[in-house]
């Protein structure tokens, strides 16, 4: 593979962004495949390189940090990266997307959020002439991008989500470390939103301030305020496989899946998850919301959420694992529930089973865990069949209703069968630091 480096004085600019994009630039005209962003930085003789304006990449180019810190400057709305045709009219349409964009880093490359900007979400909506979307405030941010890779970097101070995906296919985002505190709210890690297909996540560590990877089929809009579509192409998110996470979420889940107004979450694969315990996270694994929050046309529909399978999971979270919304084919099998945990799985109001089988779940925990099951009033288990439980120390084994289980093995004395008394535990929120 041919390669140029941004540290080439004939791609010197007026400042480091500048600099890179020349360096892009000329890698596109030239037909060269990779620009690698090294450690020094000569314009400055230092080991920084400061982003007052994105890096657009286009078709066909790999960027390669190796070894360099790239880091938005105070007080600029935008991202680090994201690919050319992000946010523009030719971006919406099947014509507009774009191939083979690779973004690596090596030997210890971190992607930056510097200082935050004063912007937040309510600003954002509250005041939309002057604050623009958020996603400005994305490190890396990909839209309409077929065969693409983000992998290798350390993430720090992120200003609100650190990586989002819209329409994008057939990808890898691997070797990812998020070391991110919840001083700002909603600081996931990696979003995956609408249209997203054919995707590997796996080897993603560290701690976010928010949910660590979330797959949210949710209508979404761009910096204009314009619904984000790409005409041609369907919303839903399908095909993904998550593997080998080591993770923290600041009072939220280490993977939250989320549907609305008829978009669907299908053929999803979860496998050999571990909760660090950095933190306390209010999920291990969160499937649908157990609100209207996000429903603005559509109540979801039975076979919108469908065909999840989740396997080996060790967690400390509050709950290891919550159920909300109509479920269709779901497979949950090998769930450790530890630590701090309180409570195995919840089952929220507005849950619907259909062929949902959990099986291989575990709860040995430090101390009196709530209970093993919460099965709020309304939800329909019928259609879910749970079988081998092992259970430790619990108050109880139910709380609000009771639900058939096969293969109850207590390994201490057996908890009470049923309390109707809610439990009370205080919200993830504020709970961020074990003590």
């Amino acid at each position: 593979m041919n390669a140029i480096f941004a540290n080439d004085p004939r791609f010197c600019g007026a400042t480091d962004a500048e600099t890179i994009r020349n360096a892009v630039d000329y890698a596109e005209k030239h037909r060269v495949e990779k620009v690698v962003i090294p450690k020094e930085n000569p314009r400055t003789g230092g080991s920084l390189w400061e982003i007052d304006s994105a890096i657009l990449l286009p078709d066909d180019l790999t960027v390669e940090l190796d070894g360099a810190h790239l880091r938005l400057a105070d007080g600029v709305r935008d991202n680090i990266f994201r690919n050319r045709n992000c946010g523009s009219e030719i971006g919406k349409t099947v014509e507009g997307e774009q191939r083979n964009i690779r973004l690596i880093g090596k030997n210890g490359a971190i992607l930056d959020g510097g200082n935050p900007n004063g912007m937040s979400e309510r600003l954002c909506r509250e005041h939309p002439e002057e604050y623009p979307s958020m996603k400005v405030n994305l490190l890396v941010w990909f839209f309409n991008v077929r065969d693409f890779s983000v992998e290798g970097f350390r993430v720090i101070n992120t200003r609100w989500w650190g990586m989002c995906f819209h329409f994008c296919r057939r990808g890898v985002l691997a070797e990812i470390r998020f070391e991110v505190d919840a001083s700002l709210r909603n600081r996931d890690g990696i979003d995956i939103r609408l249209g997203c297909e054919d995707i590997t996540v796996r080897e993603i560590s560290g701690m976010t301030g928010d949910d660590t990877i979330a797959l949210t089929a949710l209508d979404d809009t761009d910096l204009r305020g314009e619904v984000m579509q790409v005409r041609g192409k369907h919303a839903d998110i399908r095909n993904i496989s998550i593997r080998k996470i080591r993770a923290a979420s600041c009072g939220c889940a280490l993977i939250r899946l989320l549907n609305a107004d008829g978009h669907a979450i299908r053929n999803i694969t979860v496998e050999d998850v571990e909760d660090t315990g950095e933190v306390i996270s209010s999920a291990a694994i969160r499937f649908g919301e157990n609100h209207t929050r996000y429903v603005d046309r559509q109540v979801r529909q039975m076979g919108e959420f469908s065909d999840v399978s989740i396997s080996d999971v060790t967690t400390s979270a509050q709950y290891a694992l919550s159920f909300a919304e109509p479920t269709c084919r779901v497979t949950v099998r090998n769930i450790r529930a530890v630590g701090g945990c309180s409570i195995l799985a919840r089952f929220c109001a507005n849950f619907v089973a259909k062929d949902v089988t959990l099986r291989e779940l575990s709860m040995e925990t430090d101390g009196e865990a709530d209970c093993v099951f919460d099965v709020q009033d309304g939800a329909l288990l019928d259609g879910c069949r749970i079988a081998g439980v092992s259970v430790g120390r619990v108050k109880y084994l139910f709380r609000e209703r009771e639900i058939p289980v096969s293969g109850w093995n207590f390994l201490r004395k057996e908890p009470a069968a049923f309390s109707a008394d809610p439990p009370s535990l205080p919200s993830a929120y504020g709970r961020y630091v074990k003590k």
